[in-house]
């Protein structure tokens, strides 16, 4: 495989590091002094740079750059002076459409992208503008995207209303377009634009109790939420002794690693 070749398999998508622990769990690593400092995600540019989409307490020095030692087959991660830290493999292929690169070194550690299209290349255009509207195409009036139009909104109609399905479908396409900024997930149908004061995630309630049918957000905080919860859920259905429901997942994930970062109306 050559650099290009390489290029486009790893880069604008998500890679979540984990490690495993002495017990063999996949444990994700958070960075920071702060309570709700994120878990470290890369990004591989084009140019050779590494983003850090969540957010984080401080950047790591050796998750700076990247090049591709092709004679070996490695890819090489460095810090901003251009001085190798430590090598990976070539990504493989896993469960339920994941892909890992696993790093080189006595540490159990690796990169992992979670399910995506897997399309040749991220397209660079968009309808315009930095703000998104999520729906499930079944719920598509002209008058709702009259509304949304008139409020800055562009509206990517999914082709799914199941829960999962559709949480990984906005994932994929937030991660394919950078330039998005505020987003707005409504899998009911609800048209509604409202924003959190703080840059928190919002999520509304229903009867009483909170739903995950509507939430909006930043892009940065809203991709890190669906990573946890689409990565929670895959390890909650290959876990035999796991019984929560989903709605308790989501809530425990809410709840555990949000804690500060989301309001509720």
């Amino acid at each position: 495989m050559d650099k290009t070749k390489l290029k486009a398999l790893i880069c604008n998508k998500i890679w979540i590091y984990q490690f495993l622990s002495d017990q063999n769990n996949t444990v994700l690593l958070y960075l920071g002094t702060e309570k709700n400092s994120g878990f470290l995600t890369l990004e591989f540019l084009k140019n050779g740079e590494i983003e850090i989409p969540t957010k984080v307490g401080f950047r790591p020095a050796e998750y700076c750059l990247w090049d591709f030692d092709e004679a070996r087959q490695e890819i090489i991660f460095m810090n901003q002076a251009g001085q190798e830290q430590k090598r990976a493999q070539l990504p493989i292929d896993a469960i339920n459409g994941m892909q890992i690169i696993n790093f080189h070194g006595d540490k159990k550690e690796m990169l992992v992208d979670v399910p995506h299209n897997n399309q040749a290349k991220v397209e660079s255009r968009i309808l315009g503008g930095r703000q998104m509207f999520f729906l499930p195409r079944e719920f598509f009036q002209q008058s709702a995207f009259r509304n949304l139009s008139h409020a800055g909104f562009n509206v990517k109609l999914l082709d799914t209303s199941e829960r999962m399905d559709f949480f990984n479908q906005v994932y994929e396409y937030v991660i394919q377009h950078p330039q998005l900024d505020r987003l707005v997930v409504s899998r009911t149908g609800d048209t509604a634009i409202n924003s959190s004061r703080n840059d928190f995630l919002l999520f509304k309630s229903a009867a009483g109790m909170l739903a995950f049918d509507w939430f909006s957000g930043k892009r940065a905080l809203l991709i890190e939420f669906l990573i946890v919860v689409l990565t929670e859920n895959n390890q909650r259905q290959l876990d035999p002794n796991d019984h929560r429901s989903e709605d308790e997942m989501l809530k425990q994930v809410l709840v555990e690693k949000f804690a500060g970062r989301y309001e509720v109306e």
